[in-house]
């Protein structure tokens, strides 16, 4: 009996202490739910306005605290730029190398820590999602001279403190997000994702973090999928499509899918005054390896360990009917172009593979269209940089290239002196075997001169140029030349044969065989008219050896 009784005042004991707990919880969570709202509020003032030099304000609906799960449910959640804090930051030159613009609907913390929020000011959370949100940045590019200064104003996790002692963020996933990216404020047109998956893995926001270099600013790791890529010019000229984009940091890998850069306009509508050149790219993947996007990003610095192309295809297209163009070209040989690109660039190698290459001229005159095929090209880049660290150590980039031109062998050795006031190369090369079918449809079309026969074994050259001049040394071996000089009649638009201008310079002046002998040309040198482009200028070089060989 006396057992009962006290089993009875045990479980009443139980009873009691189970409902004061439970008393005691929910209370606890009332209180809880009633300050981690404003105390979360304050955290994200802290965070997006204080940290951001005022740059951003931010507005923010509803927010749902589940203080036993640690789970909030965010809603019309929107960060935007203060247009006169940017003009202050802009005029100073301090604006961050990124500016963001963020709208989301809705979005879930979990794991959020509640009592570090509450008494310790340390913000833990275990994941943050959202799939309904859109995002835009603005890009602004540094100049590869600028001086990157330390001290101005106090790193992010300092401007937080006291308020903010520490922040801990296991992974952020964005999935089908849309993104809009801009550069320099749009000068450059837009790039536009219709879909962007993103995750970010182990965010901390304190002074050790800091001291990571190898963080994209407090990000140990994040990867990128973004689908669908749309891009116009500002003046609608071109247009670029891109079906993936995929990055990973911790792998610093880059690569790009079925890639197609092209005119908006077609053919019969590129004709301007100035014999503009229309471009069109295509490849199907690109890789770029021990990418910094990083470093890109926040300091303009473009490095990689390779990049590698597969199956691209470039296609030239120029209407020689309108006026030439008398703007000089000094200065634009491709290493003079990467020694003043803004950006510091230092890749080790860059890698074509089954390149294509079409450049088509519409002539003047017969309006026809006359084409140069390069086929099945190999491509291979050393040492693409204008540090100016690294040009001390190597100040020589290479290019090797292989392949067939207009259906014959061709190879290629270039190097680049980047240390030459100058703008000094050389290359050295080789082309054949090359028959008369093969030149005549591009001679027939472009300079009107029929070529029934000759049959080339050999072409080898040798080419040293700078800014204003170039010297060649030829050999070439050939037989059976023959030339037909043909008129257009700007009645009819037929084409006759010029048979005295014909007879008297292949009986005169065309030897139609070497045979052996008169094989070679040294130290040709030519001039190089400033309207000149590179590789105008090396077959202007060439040319001239060949001449020399062919003319009696």
């Amino acid at each position: 009996m006396v057992a009962a009784t006290k089993r009875k005042k045990l479980r009443r004991i139980l009873f009691l202490l189970a409902g004061a707990l439970l008393v005691f919880l929910s209370v606890v969570a009332l209180l809880a739910n009633v300050f981690v709202e404003p105390v979360l509020r304050k955290r994200l003032q802290t965070l997006i306005v204080e940290g951001s030099d005022s740059l951003y304000t931010y507005t923010l609906g509803d927010l749902h605290v589940n203080f036993f799960g640690g789970d909030v449910g965010v809603h019309d959640l929107a960060i935007s730029v203060d247009s006169n804090r940017y003009k202050q930051l802009k005029q100073a030159g301090t604006l961050p190398a990124l500016v963001m613009e963020v709208n989301v609907n809705s979005a879930h913390i979990k794991g959020l820590g509640v009592f570090s929020l509450l008494f310790g000011k340390k913000i833990f959370i275990n994941e943050i999602s959202s799939e309904d949100a859109d995002v835009k940045l603005n890009r602004f590019p540094k100049d590869k001279d600028t001086v990157v200064t330390t001290g101005e104003k106090p790193p992010l996790w300092k401007a937080l403190q006291p308020r903010i002692k520490s922040v801990v963020v296991n992974k952020i996933r964005l999935n089908g997000i849309k993104l809009l990216y801009k550069n320099a404020e749009g000068s450059e047109g837009k790039l536009q994702f219709d879909r962007c998956d993103a995750l970010f893995e182990h965010i901390r926001i304190d002074s050790v973090a800091a001291q990571d270099t190898s963080n994209l600013g407090y990000v140990q790791n994040f990867s990128l999928r973004l689908n669908d890529l749309k891009f116009r010019t500002t003046d609608s000229t071109y247009k670029l499509k891109a079906e993936w984009i995929t990055y990973n940091s911790a792998k610093r890998l880059l690569e790009i899918d079925s890639f197609k850069l092209q005119p908006t306009l077609k053919n019969d509508e590129r004709n301007d005054t100035l014999r503009k050149s229309w471009y069109t790219v295509k490849f199907d993947k690109v890789s770029f390896t021990g990418l910094r996007l990083d470093h890109y990003l926040r300091l303009n610095h473009a490095e990689a360990d390779s990049v590698i192309f597969q199956n691209p295809s470039l296609a030239v297209y120029q209407d020689k009917k309108g006026w030439k163009s008398y703007a000089s070209k000094i200065g634009q040989y491709p290493h003079q172009v990467l020694l003043r690109a803004k950006a510091v660039i230092a890749i080790k190698t860059i890698i074509a593979r089954n390149m294509q290459i079409a450049v088509t001229e519409k002539d003047e005159t017969t309006r026809e269209e006359g084409t140069i095929n390069l086929d099945g090209v190999n491509l291979q880049v050393a040492n693409i940089v204008n540090d100016p660290s690294l040009l001390k150590k190597n100040p020589v980039t290479t290019a090797e290239a292989k392949g067939r031109i207009i259906g014959s062998p061709i190879k290629a050795s270039f190097r680049f002196y980047l240390d030459s006031a100058d703008g000094r190369f050389d290359v050295k090369g080789r082309i054949g075997p090359v028959a008369a079918a093969q030149i005549n449809p591009i001679s027939t079309r472009l300079a009107n001169i029929e070529v029934p026969t000759v049959q080339i074994s050999s072409i080898d050259f040798f080419v040293r140029g700078e800014d204003y001049e170039a010297t060649s040394d030829v050999q070439m071996q050939y037989s059976n030349l023959a030339l037909i000089f043909r008129k257009r009649d700007e009645q009819t638009g037929a084409n006759k044969t010029r048979k005295f201008l014909t007879r008297i310079l292949n009986r005169y002046a065309i030897n139609p065989s070497n045979n052996g002998r008169d094989v070679e040309a040294r130290n040709v040198r030519v001039a190089r008219l400033t309207t000149q482009s590179f590789f105008g200028i090396i077959w202007k070089a060439v040319f001239e050896g060949m001449q020399r060989i062919m003319l009696k």
